[in-house]
């Protein structure tokens, strides 16, 4: 038994960090540079880059469930509910400083470190199959938004989130908070298809 939770244990950070992954750099560029765009959420470009980032995460982590891999519209749905928080985020006026990009850029260099050698040679494999070497990667851009967005995701959800008290209860009321919003948010969404 303690074995079982040591494994879930260590391959919690790494899931965490493939599912920072997940949240690529969201440009809200309005160009309709449209062989470059997939599809639009509420006229936001979702482009082939986005797409490709974010298909390959979602296949990565079918892969090791053992699922069939993600259709495009399955990314696309994916990607687009991610992205609708954001914009939820930025809409209510929620500001990430600075600091609090550099403190959560710090966590997940700690929890990559705390990983068993086995999950982080996982995580290496999967950046240089992408051609991203992951000790440039903590302190580069795509990074910093990735963790910026994060951080404003968690803020939309304070209230709840300072109810909870252990960490694996904030974790529970994030994740099913997320999933509400989301939900909300894509069924008010408007998608459209570029190819």
């Amino acid at each position: 038994m303690e074995t079982t939770k040591a494994a879930i244990g260590t391959a919690v950070p790494i899931i965490l960090l493939l599912a920072v992954a997940a949240i690529a750099y969201i440009s809200f560029n309005e160009s309709d540079n449209s062989d470059k765009i997939v599809a639009k959420v509420n006229g936001i470009p979702i482009t082939k880059e986005q797409f490709a980032k974010h298909e390959a995460l979602l296949k990565a982590n079918c892969e090791d469930a053992g699922k069939p891999a993600p259709i495009k519209e399955e990314v696309v749905i994916a990607l687009a509910k991610e992205m609708l928080l954001v914009v939820e985020a930025n809409e209510r006026g929620i500001i990430v400083s600075e600091q609090e990009i550099d403190q959560e850029v710090e966590r997940d260099r700690q929890k990559f470190e705390g990983a068993s050698p086995e999950e982080q040679q996982k995580l290496r494999e999967y950046y240089e199959k992408r051609d991203i070497d992951l000790d440039k990667y903590w302190l580069s851009s795509d990074h910093r938004t990735i963790c910026k967005d994060r951080l404003a995701i968690r803020k939309l959800f304070a209230d709840r989130l300072s109810q909870a008290q252990t960490e694996e209860e904030r974790g529970k009321v994030l994740r099913e908070a997320k999933e509400e919003l989301k939900e909300d948010l894509y069924r008010q969404a408007t998608i459209r298809y570029c190819q």
